[in-house]
C-alpha cells in the first residue's frame, strides 16, 4: 500500500465530467443478470427503438445505445472488465476475439463498431442529419481519435491521434474518484491532516504497465496489420479510427502473452492511502480536491484524475455554526445579571472572560468580535455570539431567603407584612 502526501484545495466549481450511461441501466437489467435475461431485454428494446418502426426523433440514438450495451454485456470478457474498471473501459489488451477487433470499436458482434460508447445529445457542428442531435464526432473523438469518411460530408478528418499508427490515448486523463470523510467540528474549524483510503486504478506493478508477461514482446497487430488504423461502418458512414486492438501502435500482445496479474490491461485497482490537507474553516459537505490522486487512464500514459473528498462534519456539543459565526450559551447567575459582573465562556480558542452588563435579561446576546471561524476566502474571522442563560437557584439558605423576601417587600405589596 502506497501513501501519497498531497496539498488539497477547495473545489469551487465541482466535478465536470461527461455523463455516461451504464449498459445495465440501458438494458434495464441487474448487474447479476444472466445472459438469457440480457438477450431477452436486448431483443425487446431493439424492437421498440428500431428506426424502421419507431419514428421518434431520438429512436436512432436509443437503438444504437441498446446495440452497444448488448455488445458489451453479451461478451463475458468485456463484461468482466467493465464490471472491474467501470467507465473508460476500452477493451482488453490481448488479441481480438474471433470475428472482430474486440473491445470498443471492434468489428465483431451484431453491430459494427462493437464495444461501449458514450453519447452526446448536443447539436454541434457535424451532427446534421442525425436525429436528436446525435453527433458521431462526439463518440469517436473521445474514444478513437479517428476521422470520418463517406456519406455527403466529411466529419472533421483527423480528430486526434496522428493517423499513422500513433497512440491516441497518450493524452487521455484518468477518471476522478470520490470518497467521504468524517471529521470533528474543531478539526473543521482549525484545519487538520487526515488519511483517506481509496481503491484506484494504477499501473500494474508486475508488468510495469506493459500488460506483458516477462520476456514477451508485442507482435504486429492482426487486426490492422501494423497500420494502427481500422475502418468501421456506422449508419451508412465509413469511419476511420485508431485500431482498438492495439491502441494505434500497430502492435498487440500475442496470445498467451498477457500479464497474469492484470490480464493484459496493464492496469489494476489497488488500495492506496492519501494524506489530505483540510484547510481551517471548511463547512459541512465541502469538497476537497486532491489533484492527481484519482485513477490512472486505462489507456496510454496521460495524467491521473483527481480525488474529491466530501466532508461530513460532526456537530459540537458546545457550539453551533452559521457560515463563519459561532454561537454558544453562557450561564449567568441571576445576581450578576442584575448587578453586572464577569463570567468565563468557551470559545473555539479556549475560555475567555465575558463582561455582563447590569440589568441583563434572559436570552440577551453579546457579540465577541473576531472570535469566530477563519474565512476561507480572504482574511479575518467571523464573530462568536453568546446567548445569556440566567440561572436561578432551586433552593435558598435561611439568610438568602430573608434577603430575597426583603427585596420582594420593597417592590411588591403582596410581600409586605
Amino acid at each position: 500500500m502506497r501513501v501519497a502526501h498531497t496539498h488539497a484545495s477547495l473545489d469551487d466549481l465541482g466535478i465536470v465530467a461527461a455523463a455516461r450511461k451504464d449498459p445495465y441501466e440501458i438494458l434495464g437489467v441487474s448487474r447479476t443478470a444472466s445472459q438469457g435475461e440480457i438477450k431477452k431485454a436486448y431483443y425487446a428494446l431493439a424492437k421498440k427503438y428500431h428506426p424502421d418502426t419507431n419514428k421518434d426523433s431520438d429512436a436512432r440514438v436509443k437503438f444504437t445505445q441498446v446495440q452497444e450495451a448488448y455488445e458489451l454485456l453479451s461478451d463475458e470478457g468485456k463484461r468482466a472488465q467493465f464490471d472491474q474498471f467501470g467507465f473508460g473501459f476500452q477493451g482488453g489488451g490481448g488479441p481480438p476475439p474471433p470475428g472482430g477487433g474486440g473491445g470498443a470499436g471492434g468489428g465483431g458482434g451484431p453491430h459494427p463498431g462493437g464495444g461501449f460508447y458514450s453519447y452526446s445529445s448536443s447539436s454541434s457542428s457535424g451532427g446534421q442529419g442525425f436525429p436528436g442531435g446525435f453527433n458521431p464526432n462526439d463518440i469517436f473523438n473521445q474514444f478513437f481519435g479517428g476521422g470520418f469518411t463517406g456519406g455527403a460530408s466529411n466529419f472533421g478528418g483527423d480528430m486526434g491521434g496522428n493517423g499513422n499508427g500513433g497512440e491516441p490515448f497518450r493524452h487521455m486523463s484518468g477518471d476522478n474518484i470520490q470518497t467521504p470523510l468524517t471529521i470533528s467540528f474543531m478539526d473543521a474549524v482549525k484545519g487538520t491532516k487526515k488519511t483517506v483510503h481509496v481503491q484506484r486504478v494504477a499501473d500494474c506493478s508486475t508488468c510495469a504497465g506493459s500488460g506483458l508477461k516477462k520476456g514477451i514482446k508485442r507482435q504486429v497487430c492482426q487486426t490492422c496489420h501494423g497500420s494502427g488504423m481500422q475502418t468501421v461502418q456506422m449508419g451508412g458512414f465509413h469511419m476511420q479510427s485508431t485500431c482498438n486492438a492495439c491502441g494505434g501502435q500497430g502492435q498487440a500482445i500475442p496470445a498467451g502473452g498477457q500479464c497474469d496479474t492484470c490480464n493484459g490491461m496493464g492496469k489494476v485497482r489497488e488500495p492506496t492511502s492519501v494524506i489530505v490537507d483540510i484547510p481551517a474553516g471548511v463547512d459541512n459537505k465541502a469538497r476537497i480536491r486532491v489533484p492527481g490522486e484519482g485513477d490512472a487512464p486505462l489507456k496510454g500514459n496521460g495524467p491521473k484524475g483527481d480525488l474529491f473528498v466530501t466532508l461530513n462534519i460532526q456537530p459540537s456539543k458546545i457550539f453551533k455554526r452559521q457560515d463563519t459565526d459561532v454561537f454558544a450559551d453562557a450561564k449567568v447567575p441571576f445576581y450578576k445579571a442584575l448587578l453586572g459582573g464577569k463570567v468565563r465562556v468557551p470559545t473555539i480558542d479556549g475560555d475567555v472572560e465575558l463582561k455582563i452588563p447590569k440589568g441583563s435579561q434572559a436570552d440577551d446576546k453579546i457579540a465577541l468580535r473576531g472570535r469566530g471561524i477563519q474565512r476561507l476566502a480572504g482574511t479575518g474571522h467571523g464573530d462568536q455570539i453568546v446567548t445569556l442563560k440566567i440561572g436561578l437557584p432551586r433552593s435558598l439558605t435561611p439568610d438568602q431567603k430573608t434577603l430575597i423576601e426583603k427585596y420582594a417587600s420593597l417592590v411588591d405589596p403582596d410581600y409586605r407584612k
